[in-house]
């Protein structure tokens, strides 16, 4: 196991040695605390995480742990969230149809209940720290941050814009923001940017759909001239050339 994995073990198994009382809140958070614990450290093992997976424990972290406890431990379960979700694009998709789903249903009654839209800031903070997590299923993770943006962004109400459209629009900012180095390369040499039309034009509602035609891949292949160009119109080659050079 990791170091961190094994000092938090050995952390929790000092503690363990106090008696337990009935119906004591104290003994029960901690009970909860060792538990997660031990996810998290079974959770590093590739066979042991899709078996938690196949048992159903990301819908169970989100419905019984994402909300309750320390700070500490909401942070822990965040982060055994991610572990299990790491490279697993139908854990992954999973995660991200339950947080659309919960954040939606708030959205849809914050005019008779804005209390609920202030109530998902956990499920908004789970979705910030899966995007900052860095593995092959970022893109499901962008797909579904710009999908609640383009809905909150539909509503006016100030609560739905602090506690997520705002969130969101952070999240999007992050993700686009170029490393310091990159933006200073960019600056100090002059872009050498093909006007013949390379097939780089995206379209952003396919990509939202999940239209495979439409992944980052495939339009990065495009742009590299690994792709085929024919198969865009006269409208799309004429757009690409002169928004180039504009």
């Amino acid at each position: 196991l990791p170091s961190s994995a094994q000092s938090r073990l050995a952390q929790l198994s000092q503690s363990a040695g106090a008696t337990a009382k009935p119906n004591c809140y104290g003994c029960m958070s901690a009970a909860t605390e060792h538990c997660v614990a031990l996810l998290h450290a079974l959770a590093f093992q590739p066979e042991m995480r899709l078996m938690l997976i196949r048992q159903g424990l990301v819908q169970e972290l989100v419905n019984c742990n994402l909300r309750r406890g320390s700070v500490a431990m909401r942070r822990e379960v965040r982060a055994l969230l991610c572990l299990l979700t790491h490279d697993n694009p139908t854990a992954t998709r999973r995660l991200n149809r339950i947080l659309l789903r919960r954040i939606k249903a708030a959205l849809d009654q914050h005019e008779s209940n804005p209390s609920l839209v202030v109530s998902i800031q956990h499920e908004m903070r789970l979705l910030v720290a899966t995007v900052n997590t860095p593995d092959s299923c970022w893109e499901d993770r962008l797909r579904s941050v710009f999908k609640l943006f383009v809905v909150s962004n539909g509503c006016s109400s100030p609560v739905v814009m602090e506690h997520i459209t705002l969130p969101c629009l952070r999240i999007l900012h992050y993700v686009m923001r170029l490393p310091d180095d990159a933006a200073t390369r960019i600056k100090d040499r002059k872009l050498s940017i093909s006007t013949s039309g390379g097939g780089g034009v995206a379209d952003a509602t396919r990509w939202l759909r999940g239209d495979p035609e439409h992944k980052f891949i495939v339009w990065k292949k495009r742009v590299n001239g690994g792709g085929d160009a024919n198969r865009l119109g006269d409208d799309d080659r004429l757009a690409e050339k002169y928004g180039r050079r504009w």
